[in-house]
C-alpha cells in the first residue's frame, strides 16, 4: 500500500497460507466500503482484502463455468464486484460476498478477450479488449444498478 503521495505504507496480504499469497496480480480496485479487490492471473481469481489489507476470501477459479474467471476488476456503487473473464470472453458480476450473479457482457455483443475494466460514476462500464493486446475499449451502460440490463453506448 502507498499513500496518495506515493510513499510506501506497508505490504498487504502477507501470509504463510498458500491461498492468501499473490501469484501474478494484475488489477486492483477499492469498493465503496473500502474492501480491496485484486485480480490475479496466476490463480484465476479475485482476492478480497479488508481496508487494512487483511485477506477475507477469494472469488473464482480456472474453468468455463459461471464464476470461473481471470483479469480485470472493478466495483459498482453497491459494492458488486465486476470481473473481466478474459479466456471465457465475458464480464461477470458477483455480490460483495463473492457470490456469482450474472454475466454482464459477453462475446455476443463484440467483446473479445476482455482485460481491463472501469466503471464511471454514471454507470458507464468501460471494457478494454482485443486479440493479442487490449487495443479497443467498448462502453456499456448499466441501467438502474441492474446487472442484467446493459446497453452498448
Amino acid at each position: 500500500m502507498h499513500n496518495c503521495n506515493g510513499q510506501f505504507i506497508k505490504n498487504i496480504a502477507k501470509s504463510k497460507m498458500k491461498e492468501q499469497l499473490f501469484d501474478s496480480p494484475r488489477y486492483v480496485c477499492v469498493s465503496p466500503k473500502g474492501n480491496i479487490y485484486v485480480s490475479e492471473s496466476g490463480n484465476h481469481c479475485v482476492k478480497i482484502l479488508d481496508v487494512n489489507g487483511i485477506y477475507i476470501r477469494l472469488i473464482g477459479k480456472l474453468g468455463e463455468r459461471d464464476g470461473d474467471l481471470k483479469y480485470g476488476v472493478c466495483s459498482d456503487p453497491l459494492g458488486h464486484v465486476i470481473v473481466a473473464d478474459h479466456y471465457n470472453r465475458r464480464v461477470s458480476m458477483f455480490t460483495h460476498d463473492g457470490w456469482f450473479m450474472c454475466h454482464v457482457v459477453d462475446g455476443s455483443i463484440g467483446v473479445v478477450l476482455p482485460k481491463g475494466l472501469a466503471l464511471s460514476p454514471d454507470l458507464n462500464l468501460c471494457v478494454s479488449s482485443g486479440r493479442q493486446k487490449a487495443c479497443e475499449i467498448k462502453v456499456f451502460k448499466l441501467r438502474n444498478h441492474s446487472p442484467t440490463t446493459v446497453t452498448c453506448v
